[in-house]
C-alpha cells in the first residue's frame, strides 16, 4: 500500500484532488484520521506516516474544513492543531463537542504550545502532543483512540 500523500504537491495540483482527498489507496482498513493544521508540511507529514501506517489521513487546512469534515466523513480520531488563523484548535474542539454528532470523537491537539510544567490542559481532548512529536508517541495515541472509536461504534451499532 503506498499512500496517494508521497511526492503530493504538483501532483496532487495537477489531478485537481483538494487536501481532503489525500488518503492512501486501500482505503484505511486500520482507520480514518483527519489531520487539521494550517501548515501544510506538517499534514504532509502526518499523511505520511500515518498512511503508511495503514490509515486513511484526511486533512483539513483550517477550522471551517476540518467542521465540515468531520460532520461529513465522521473519522476516528481527530489530530488538531491549536493555533490557526480563522477559527483556531479551541474553538473547532467547543464546536465539535457542542455538536451531537461529533460529540465522542476523540481529539488529540498537536501544538508548539507549552506551559512552564508541560502541556496545558486542554478541556474536552483526549490526548496533547507537543510540536516537535515524536512519530512513535503519534502513532500510539492515534491507534489506542481509533481502537476506542471502532470500538464504541460497533458497542452502539450493536445496541440499536
Amino acid at each position: 500500500m503506498i499512500p496517494l500523500t508521497v511526492g503530493l504537491d504538483a501532483s496532487f495540483e495537477e489531478s485537481g484532488l483538494g487536501t481532503t482527498e489525500r488518503a492512501e489507496v486501500d482505503g484505511g482498513a486500520r482507520g480514518v484520521v483527519l489531520a487539521v493544521d494550517d501548515k501544510p508540511y506538517i499534514r504532509q507529514l502526518l499523511a505520511t506516516d500515518l498512511g503508511l501506517q495503514g490509515y486513511t489521513v484526511l486533512e483539513a487546512a483550517d477550522g471551517a474544513e476540518a467542521l465540515e469534515l468531520a460532520a461529513r466523513r465522521r473519522p476516528d480520531v481527530v489530530l488538531l492543531d491549536l493555533l490557526m488563523p480563522g477559527l483556531d484548535g479551541y474553538e473547532v474542539l467547543r464546536r465539535l463537542r457542542a455538536d451531537p454528532a461529533t460529540a465522542d470523537l476523540p481529539v488529540i491537539i498537536l501544538s508548539a504550545r507549552t506551559e512552564l510544567d508541560g502541556p496545558p490542559e486542554v478541556p474536552g481532548a483526549q490526548g496533547y502532543l507537543v510540536k516537535p512529536f515524536d512519530l512513535d508517541d503519534l502513532e500510539s495515541q492515534v491507534a489506542r483512540w481509533v481502537e476506542y472509536s471502532r470500538r464504541n461504534r460497533s458497542a452502539s451499532w450493536l445496541s440499536a
